[in-house]
């Protein structure tokens, strides 16, 4: 019901609703084309982008392999995802 409401009403709560939905809906898509159902890594994501998206958490580190994913939100309230490679040049014998 007031998801409904969100869509139909002008007003100014119910814009920054539509735009809130909009930016956890744009980075699930991204989160979705990025990470493996496998192994729960695209549950973990999803979970740690609506954490950190409602201020549940300050941000949230993932390390899957050599790829490390920092998710946080910037101070405009967009999310913000970092993804590092670490691709080291070492040799073991």
């Amino acid at each position: 019901m007031n998801e409904q409401a969100s869509d139909e009403c002008d007003c100014d709560e119910a814009r920054r609703q539509r735009e809130r939905r909009a930016k956890m809906e744009a980075a699930g898509m991204w989160a979705q084309n990025m990470f493996s159902k496998e192994n729960g890594q695209l549950q973990t994501v999803l979970c740690a982008i609506r954490s950190t998206f409602e201020g549940s958490i300050d941000y949230v580190t993932i390390k899957i392999g050599k790829k490390t994913h920092k998710i946080d939100t910037d101070s405009d309230g967009m999310i913000r995802i970092r993804s590092t490679f670490r691709d080291s040049n070492e040799e073991t014998f």
